[in-house]
């Protein structure tokens, strides 16, 4: 896996090593979110991808909820190194992991994946249902439409799954593993038991 920590890396990266450049000339199929936990239905999305071609995830060193609420988030399932070795793992061809800044938080949709595409110009992009991009999560389904068609790429929205009849999410793993329902929480993330990697 190919891991970068900016957009301008990936850039460097094409221009520097004539290899990696043939490599971006494949088409390239994308997905964006945190990801946390790195759950069955993360692995489905991660899946899609891989089925599709070569898989690029773009995801945070740091969560939004974290950025915003300091004091008072909550917990995340897993480490920003555990993470990254799950995605790994998955058998993602690359990844790009940003730290979530104050300037990222304030970019609208279409400008964060013009800025994407200006490095990487993607084929397709996947996302999770519901999910929602950009300044104030302006980038929903419905805006996220006509820009697809604006920058020629096919955009894609994977249902939710359901463990036991419930939504998986990584909010849901939170509560379950907040309320002490470790059996249900290990089932979602697809292990029986989630170590550190410390």
């Amino acid at each position: 896996m190919k891991f970068f920590t900016s957009l301008e890396a990936v850039s460097k990266e094409a221009l520097s090593e004539p290899s990696f450049k043939e490599i971006l000339k494949r088409p390239i199929h994308l997905t964006i979110g945190n990801f946390d936990g790195v759950h069955l239905g993360h692995r489905a999305l991660f899946q899609h991808l891989k089925n599709e071609g070569l898989s690029c995830v773009i995801t945070f060193t740091n969560h939004p909820m974290h950025f915003f609420f300091p004091d008072t988030a909550t917990p995340l399932i897993t480490s920003f190194e555990e993470k990254k070795q799950l995605i790994e793992e998955a058998g993602i061809d690359i990844l790009i992991a940003l730290e979530f800044t104050h300037s990222i938080s304030k970019m609208g949709y279409e400008t964060f994946l013009k800025n994407i595409y200006s490095c990487m110009p993607f084929k397709s992009l996947t996302l999770g249902k519901g999910a929602a991009l950009g300044h104030k999560r302006l980038g929903t389904e419905k805006k996220l439409i006509p820009l697809s068609e604006k920058m020629d790429f096919t955009l894609t929205y994977l249902p939710k799954i359901t463990l036991d009849g419930l939504p998986l999410s990584s909010a849901a793993i939170r509560k379950w593993q907040s309320e002490g329902n470790d059996f249900l929480a290990d089932k979602a993330l697809g292990k029986s038991s989630l170590k550190s990697l410390n």
